[in-house]
């Protein structure tokens, strides 16, 4: 019998809470990797499958089913109907009492936990603390709950397992990788009902094919550079999926500096380690180590390889074309990145994790670049880079954020700025951009 395909991939937690039910149901599937970078979400066939262009889609035959717990009620139904507890109108009416707890309560506060002390520190962002301490609150108050329902029932609807337990996996495997680890301690039935949940070969399945594994050193998270020489590299830590991290890569490419990119492994908690911290005492990334030397700040790692192989690209020697890079390395931070950051955060992150894109993000950042860009336009047509007729670091901080752009819909931004459009050509011609370009393209094609 031909397997019933799901669309999407593992890396959100939408598609593996779908995993964990195919499995504890015997389902056969595959799964089928959606192409963000190239905007296969929003193509006709795609929304065919799931109007909203998200992820997860399963196709079973000539039907197209979306939103991850319709799916996973469809295979329960198809193969495991027990997990539903349908015959039984008291029985069914607790299974989906509990499927409502878990999607209203239980994974609407974790779910900003997790996105907030995972994802954002891998792109090199600072976690929001006053996001998380919210959450924390609202999830301890859910535990209570849970701890009171499962001091009488070794599950959730009742002494059975169902698809109410099993929805909790995705959200909750993705828990163990942030500092909060440890939450269901406080919690003793609760932790003993995920003790036995993890045990659960279907549930092990999921764990295997989430984030978890990808921040264990998964090629889709991690590339580490090969030497190229026989000389001692410098060490750059962090991970390629952050901008910060490869604009880094594009400097050292440029300044020819041999180099290893070390990955940092955020789901043990290493970005917060001694040793790391010691690196970076924020506990992000990226950091650079040349011999027993440390830098961090990328902008500020840099500036340090251009002084080191390339001082040409700061012009340091000429007192005012230095200050003209120094002028739009400034420009470039305070207002083209962090324009442009937010919109790419919408488009390309949040949905592959399942959340939506907020519009209202987008648009009031588009208008804050378009305002950028009409600058640059004009600072464009009197001279053809940034600081003056020379190439500098000052274009090269650009590259890795806008690499990105070119994975959203509005990559065709630059059309309506000819001179910006022909600057960002020619960047895009420099071997230091193509290596930049190319370690960004694995993070918007879904993998399995």
């Amino acid at each position: 019998m031909a397997p019933v395909k799901l669309y999407g991939a593992t890396l959100s937690w939408n598609v593996t809470r779908c995993v964990a039910a195919l499995e504890e149901a015997g389902v056969e599937y595959e799964i089928v990797p959606i192409n963000f970078g190239t905007g296969e979400h929003k193509s006709p066939e795609h929304l065919a499958r799931n109007p909203f262009g998200q992820v997860p889609a399963l196709q079973d035959g000539d039907l197209y089913i979306f939103e991850s717990r319709a799916i996973c009620k469809y295979a329960c139904r198809k193969n495991k109907p027990e997990l539903l507890k349908e015959g039984d109108l008291k029985e069914s009416a607790m299974v989906d009492v509990w499927l409502e707890v878990e999607a209203n309560q239980y994974t609407a506060a974790l779910s900003p936990i997790v996105f907030e002390c995972l994802v954002h520190p891998m792109l090199g962002g600072a976690t929001d603390q006053k996001v998380v301490e919210e959450n924390l609150g609202k999830i301890k108050k859910v535990l209570e709950v849970y701890e009171a329902r499962l001091t009488k029932y070794k599950y959730l609807a009742g002494d059975y397992l169902s698809l109410a337990d099993l929805n909790h996996v995705s959200v909750t495997l993705c828990l163990g990788a942030t500092p909060h680890a440890s939450l269901f301690d406080a919690y003793p039935h609760v932790k003993a009902w995920w003790t036995g949940l993890l045990a659960r070969p279907s549930v092990q399945k999921a764990a295997s094919s989430w984030v978890v594994k990808a921040l264990d050193l998964n090629p889709l998270w991690v590339v580490r550079v090969q030497k190229r020489s026989a000389m001692a590299p410098v060490k750059l830590y962090g991970m390629t999926m952050s901008w910060n991290v490869t604009r880094c890569v594009a400097a050292l490419e440029e300044a020819g500096i041999e180099y290893d990119i070390v990955p940092i492994d955020f789901g043990a908690g290493e970005h917060k380690s001694p040793e790391h911290l010691a690196r970076n005492p924020f506990g992000q990334m990226p950091a650079l180590q040349d011999d027993d030397f440390y830098v961090w700040e990328s902008r500020a790692i840099c500036k340090y390889v251009c002084r080191k192989s390339k001082p040409e690209l700061l012009k340091e020697d000429n007192l005012k074309e230095s200050a003209m890079v120094d002028v739009w390395l400034e420009v470039e931070a305070n207002q083209y990145t962090a324009a442009l950051e937010p919109i790419i955060l919408e488009y390309l992150v949040r949905p592959m994790f399942g959340r939506a894109t907020d519009q209202k993000i987008v648009e009031d950042n588009l208008v804050k670049l378009k305002k950028v860009l009409e600058v640059y336009e004009a600072r464009l047509t009197e001279c053809k880079y940034l600081a003056g007729d020379f190439f500098s670091l000052a274009d090269l901080t650009h590259v890795s954020s806008t690499a990105c752009l070119a994975a959203t819909p509005q990559a065709a931004l630059f059309d309506a700025y000819p001179h910006v459009k022909a600057w960002w050509s020619s960047l895009m011609a420099r071997p230091s951009v193509e290596k930049v370009a190319a370690l960004k393209k694995p993070y918007f094609q879904s993998s399995a």
